[in-house]
């Protein structure tokens, strides 16, 4: 026997499962059907459907919703075009335009089935945000709500339609969205891969802390600059560098930067820097001049340092050491 309900703009409807299969046999009356579902469930409250259009089969107790779907439990929430709603095991068949959100992520793709209860459910092809990456997979199963099972991965922090960067892989797990498990694991920058490993495991926080930039110019060729960031405390954060450039060779670097956490009072960084240069002159004329000077051990060290004295006095450090005059 089925129950329609039907006709209410954004129409609400809080779901509950009926202590009997003998429920299902009595007569509608609605509108107080709703109220005395919402009476009698221990659902009651919990789950939550808006939709334009919503109808209740109540012999499978399946809620139909149909355009501008919404069913959100707590903080989560699933929206689409048109969902199937078991409303007994909470479990949503969604299609069209989904947008899911769960433990402060959002998961965006074309049909998906999700279980509220559980957290477990088959995303198929999706893309979300799990800050500070974005995430596109080709087909994706929730096996827990701690556990992600993945295929056809692209991982980046740039704006996913062209990534400058990315991290790419074959299949992979994703635990408690963080702990990153993934075979045949490809860097690129744009199409081209640059490193390829057979298997990987990452934190996301961890790697979240790289920076790569990848370019090409005259004086270096192709080059790839790459710096890992680690907060030490609230005032200092060091910066590794590693660099390969295609004409001027490896330059590695520690840097140490500090900065006044509450009122900006004072900020500064020390700088160190070591290049093996294969070409410290562009031409035979440079090499003339600087050549009993310079060779390919290139270093500077780098100090600069503000402090706000007074409302109106500061002082300003700056210091340099450098290899030589062209570093």
């Amino acid at each position: 026997m089925g129950m329609g309900i039907r006709g209410w703009h954004r129409a609400a409807l809080c779901l509950a499962v009926a202590a009997s299969t003998s429920w299902a046999q009595q007569p509608v009356v609605p509108p107080r059907a709703a109220a005395q579902l919402t009476s009698v469930s221990p659902l009651a409250g919990l789950l939550d459907i808006q939709a334009d259009d919503l109808s209740y089969d109540a012999a499978r107790r399946l809620v139909i919703a149909k355009g501008h779907v919404k069913v959100a439990r707590g903080t989560d929430s699933v929206s689409a075009d048109y969902a199937e709603v078991d409303t007994a095991s909470e479990q949503i068949s969604a299609r069209g335009n989904i947008l899911i959100q769960y433990l402060g992520n959002t998961w965006k793709g074309e049909e998906a089935t999700y279980n509220f209860k559980t957290g477990v459910g088959d995303f198929g092809s999706f893309s979300a945000y799990a800050p500070p990456y974005h995430l596109t997979a080709t087909d994706s199963h929730r096996l827990s709500p701690r556990r992600m099972e993945l295929r056809g991965l692209m991982l980046t922090t740039c704006e996913p339609d062209n990534p400058e960067y990315s991290v790419r892989a074959s299949s992979a797990t994703l635990e408690d969205n963080k702990i990153l498990r993934a075979k045949n694991v490809r860097f690129q920058l744009g199409p081209v891969p640059f490193f390829w490993f057979p298997y990987m495991r990452a934190n996301l926080e961890e790697l979240a802390k790289f920076e790569f930039t990848p370019g090409a110019s005259s004086s270096m060729g192709l080059f790839l600059l790459t710096t890992y960031n680690q907060p030490v405390s609230d005032v200092f954060t060091t910066h590794t560098h590693f660099d390969v450039r295609e004409k001027r060779g490896l330059g590695v670097g520690e840097d140490l930067s500090w900065k006044d956490p509450a009122g900006g009072n004072y900020a500064g960084q020390l700088r160190l820097y070591y290049a093996d240069d294969q070409e410290p002159w562009r031409n035979e004329e440079q090499r003339a001049v600087r050549e009993e000077i310079a060779d390919s051990d290139r270093y500077w060290i780098h100090l600069d340092d503000r402090h706000n004295v007074t409302d109106r006095d500061y002082l300003i450090t700056e210091l340099n050491y450098v290899g030589d005059p062209w570093v």
